[in-house]
């Protein structure tokens, strides 16, 4: 009666609270362990989840494994002040607290698999109201670009300059931080052949990634590139010969 349609979309994770998440995903567990069958839990997005899991056993041997979207590993609930309904997944984007509990977890291995949502919504949908916005979002085609933005956001946290950081998600996106990244192949280093001089440094053949002919790298969705933390460093494009 408070809000009628006007439901303010920062209530989501109220509405898709904490307490389903946990009392669904624990008892599909429960149900799991009582008849000894494999079992999958999608989408984790709390805490609490992921004291029904365990690490002691190689992912092979796990006859329980989980995953979590890279949605909640990069937002949080302070986000919806800014992104509203673009941000409206189900489950729900939960609290700062849970998206860092989802993150240690992915990297103890009590989560094994990151993936993606890919709800085909166009930008015009899902900036309807609350009860009129679809849920999810097209993320597929930009969950690498996001991990690695992701890692990129830890890197500066841990070399002291991630304060630097925009708040505005939009300005991230403008170099709204300390630092730029260049890989090769884009305006600031045209020449894919110089993939041959960084491949010689890290060898990188140690993990599989071999160079192609056309020095693309293999397997496909494989990227490399050169991070400069200094304070003056920005884009730029050169001419290629």
């Amino acid at each position: 009666k408070k809000y009628w349609e006007n439901i303010p979309v920062k209530m989501h994770p109220q509405i898709r609270s904490r307490e389903a998440c946990f009392r669904s995903s624990s008892r599909a567990v429960n149900l799991a362990k009582e008849y000894n069958t494999r079992l999958h839990i999608l989408h984790l997005s709390t805490a609490d989840e992921l004291k029904l899991f365990s690490n002691d056993l190689a992912l092979n041997q796990k006859r329980i494994t989980a995953e979590v979207c890279i949605h909640h590993l990069w937002f949080d609930e302070t986000s919806y002040s800014e992104l509203g309904t673009l941000i409206k997944w189900n489950p729900a984007i939960k609290t700062r607290f849970d998206r860092d509990a989802l993150i240690n977890g992915v990297n103890n291995n009590l989560i094994d698999i990151i993936a993606t949502d890919h709800a085909p919504h166009t930008l015009a949908e899902k900036g309807n109201s609350y009860f009129k916005a679809p849920s999810g979002g097209p993320l597929v085609q930009h969950s690498l670009v996001a991990m690695l933005e992701l890692w990129h956001k830890k890197i500066r946290a841990e070399l002291g300059i991630g304060g630097k950081d925009a708040g505005e998600t939009k300005r991230l996106f403008s170099q709204g931080y300390q630092g730029s990244r260049f890989s090769f192949g884009y305006p600031a280093c045209p020449n894919l052949e110089d993939h041959q001089k960084l491949f010689e440094l890290l060898k990188p053949e140690r993990i599989g990634v071999t160079l192609t002919d056309e020095w693309m790298m293999q397997p496909e969705q494989t990227t490399d590139a050169i991070i400069v933390h200094h304070p003056e460093a920005r884009y730029f494009t050169i001419q290629k010969k």
